[in-house]
């Protein structure tokens, strides 16, 4: 059945046969068969009038019809007109006869006298290879009205097909891209889909100065080509980079706002606390002592909120030492055994804003494992090399698999901040109650810098 026209009814064939005995036999068989005769006709030059008027789903014709046109010249017109399969019907095998009929590359082609099986198979082949290459033709037009790179791949992921804006993309005209990997081509390979996914999506970069690509695959099947995929490919740069100088911006309202509490109400706390060591020491009492404590306290938090603010130790010291200040703050406010550990000798220093950025993401991290579970133990660790950073946040306490979390604004800004950056947010559980969080930055990338509290 063919249910690309819009109904699940039976194959419409319209016959050319100019014999009136054979015409009524092969009616009668295409009805036995089950499919539905649109019409007849006995010349060559009514054939496409015919197939406009009754729009069957394929034509049987017979290559010797009588009149201005035969078989061949009539199918030639229909296929240039209206594009409805012919399969041809002939006594006649000869060379030169099925030499002529080859070139219009017909759907089919049938010699007489043939069987209700020969009949059946050939009308079935034509109406599907029909509807594949509509749908192909459907698709490509689709593909070319898109503004991403579309990449048809075959099985072996080689590119069988490309769309116009490959060139603006990808930087490579669509001709040049046909029969390579994704590989070749400079992209990076996307993940083997799991079992039972239609699709799945990473992020690489083909090598462009500020490029950034999100890659989106997807399986699909058009006729015999079950099992092609289609790779679209989106530059993301000014997405990215709106992103961040967002992110950045929120950055420096943050250095702002520490600054304010430094500023302010640190200098009024500070006064406040000279003004009581001015009491005269018979006039002391343990109020006063106990409120003097109680500034000196207040101070320390104003201190540490404005350093937490402004991601003041990431860039005054560098990202380990930031770090390393951060889980000793933990084991000493909430009481949990907070480690940090990375190699001495690791890559080198990456962008200040990536650094601020992975900071950003491990005091989330710390923060989401202190609010919901009941950590031990904090494990933070940062590893270099010369060509990636792989941040990584692991604690116990944790019942629930990170699969079945509700993603809260803490998650979410830990996967946009490791978006902007361009590397890759995961979550692990395992059955011991330990969740890793971890931020694999696969190349060191420029992103808009955060603003220096000491330069504002």
């Amino acid at each position: 059945m063919w249910i690309s026209r819009g109904h699940t009814g039976p194959i419409r064939v319209l016959l050319a046969e100019d014999e009136a005995l054979i015409a009524h036999d092969l009616k009668a068989l295409v009805q036995e068969i089950g499919y539905e005769v649109a019409g007849h006709v006995t010349r060559g030059e009514d054939a496409l009038p015919a197939v406009r008027n009754y729009s069957p789903d394929v034509v049987l014709m017979d290559i010797r019809l009588r009149g201005r046109l035969d078989g061949i010249d009539a199918a030639a017109d229909i296929a240039r007109e209206v594009g409805t399969p012919v399969v041809f019907l002939t006594a006649h095998s000869d060379r030169a006869t099925f030499e002529r009929a080859r070139e219009l590359n017909p759907a089919g082609y049938i010699v007489k006298p043939f069987s209700e099986r020969d009949l059946r198979i050939a009308i079935e082949l034509a109406v599907a290879r029909s509807i594949a290459d509509q749908q192909g033709r459907l698709l490509a037009a689709a593909l070319e009205r898109l503004p991403q790179a579309a990449l048809v791949l075959d099985p072996d992921g080689r590119v069988v097909e490309g769309n116009r804006a490959v060139e603006s993309v990808l930087g490579q005209k669509p001709e040049k891209v046909l029969g390579r990997s994704i590989r070749d081509i400079g992209l990076k390979p996307v993940p083997q889909l799991e079992e039972g996914s239609d699709s799945a999506e990473t992020l690489a970069s083909n090598g462009l100065a500020d490029g950034k690509l999100e890659l989106s695959l997807m399986r699909f099947g058009i006729g015999r080509h079950r099992d092609w995929s289609l790779l679209l490919v989106r530059n993301i740069s000014e997405q990215l980079r709106n992103e961040s100088e967002v992110l950045m911006a929120i950055e420096a309202e943050k250095a702002r706002i520490g600054r304010d509490l430094h500023d302010g109400a640190g200098q009024v706390l500070t006064g406040a606390l000279l003004a009581l060591a001015d009491v005269e020491p018979e006039l002391r009492s343990d109020r006063v002592d106990r409120a003097s404590e109680l500034i000196r306290e207040a101070l320390g938090e104003i201190r540490a909120a404005s350093r937490g603010l402004t991601a003041y130790e990431v860039i005054r010291n560098g990202l380990e030492d930031a770090l390393a200040i951060l889980a000793s703050g933990v084991s000493r406010d909430a009481e949990v055994t907070c480690v940090f550990s990375a190699p001495q000798n690791g890559g080198p220093a990456s962008d200040p804003a990536v650094e601020v950025h992975l900071y950003r993401i491990a005091q989330e991290a710390v923060s989401n494992a202190l609010k919901h579970a009941r950590p031990t133990f904090i494990d933070i660790r940062l590893r270099r090399t010369d060509s990636y950073l792989v941040l990584s946040v692991l604690s116990d306490g944790c019942r629930d698999d990170p699969d079945d979390w509700v993603p809260g604004v803490g998650l979410r800004s830990m996967r946009q901040r490791a978006r902007v950056v361009g590397g890759e947010l995961k979550l692990a559980w395992s059955q011991e109650e330990l969740v890793t969080v971890e931020c694999v930055v696969p190349e060191l990338r420029e992103v808009p810098n955060p603003v220096n509290p000491q330069e504002r």
